[in-house]
């Protein structure tokens, strides 16, 4: 009679994670609404981009942010698994809250989208892309993004390069992220952006090609496992990521709390040079 107990259990992660992965495409609960901002009057700050910044499969580098700035309103305009061509879709929520610091981290879906046909065709089933990504449609759709928010807001814009993409920099994905950040740099130098170096921080803390204990193509797998660890048993994004010997990826995307400090601390500390 032990398995009793035992299948118990399995039904009740399964049960259990099939509600969490509804909730994976909802909209942060701090996600950008005019009606929403405060009557202090303080500036507002919208971080604008992927899952990186909602923070529900990730260390939530935004709520820090928030923490150590009280002087901001800090609006939380991530969305799970979104692409640059996503964000244009959404860059009217952005605009209607007139902010007055906009930062934008976004690239890592339009990367992974390259890395093989079942992950592209995955962003279509998701709805999250019109046409097959590429490097130069990334790039279009980056500019346009600046060239919208430059034209129809005031905000000072952050533009922040890519995190790793697992830990092994020989990785193709990140032989990509890498010229994909470039570009980011590049266009930050073109309008006048403020760019914060993330993805060279990182790697300047990390083990040369540290690699990882699974494959990425288990990257859904271990994202799985990580929200299980995280919501199920409790565990910390930092012990997730241990357990797989990597210093700030818990599942080759995503970020522990390490590296969601060393963002909030990078763009805290951007916005006190004037």
């Amino acid at each position: 009679m032990l398995y009793i107990p035992i299948i118990l259990v399995i039904v009740t992660l399964i049960v259990w994670y099939k509600q969490y992965e509804k909730s994976f495409f909802n909209k942060p609960p701090n996600y950008p609404e005019f009606s929403k901002i405060n009557k202090e009057g303080n500036p507002v700050f919208i971080a604008f981009g992927d899952s990186l910044s909602q923070g529900n499969m990730s260390a939530n580098w935004v709520n820090m942010l928030e923490t150590k700035r009280p002087d901001l309103h800090v609006f939380n305009a991530g969305m799970n698994a979104d692409l640059t061509d996503t964000l244009l879709t959404r860059i009217g929520d952005i605009i209607a809250c007139k902010p007055q610091i906009i930062c934008l981290l976004i690239g890592s879906n339009d990367v992974m989208a390259t890395l093989s046909p079942a992950r592209m065709a995955r962003y279509y089933e998701l709805e999250k892309i019109t046409e097959d990504a590429y490097f130069e449609g990334f790039e279009s759709n980056y500019r346009k993004i600046i060239e919208i928010l430059l034209s129809e807001t005031e905000a000072k814009i952050l533009v922040v390069s890519l995190p790793p993409i697992t830990e092994d920099f020989n990785f193709i994905g990140n032989q990509k992220a890498n010229q994909y950040s470039e570009t980011i740099k590049q266009i930050a130098t073109e309008y006048n952006l403020t760019y914060i170096p993330f993805r060279e921080k990182l790697k300047e803390n990390m083990p040369i090609n540290n690699g990882q204990v699974e494959d990425f193509d288990q990257s859904v797998t271990l994202l799985r496992k990580a929200a299980i660890k995280k919501n199920f048993l409790g565990q910390t994004w930092n012990e997730i990521a241990k357990s797989r010997n990597a210093k700030y990826m818990t599942d080759n995307i995503h970020l522990n709390e390490d590296a969601a400090e060393i963002l909030a601390e990078m763009v805290s500390l951007s916005l006190e040079v004037s």
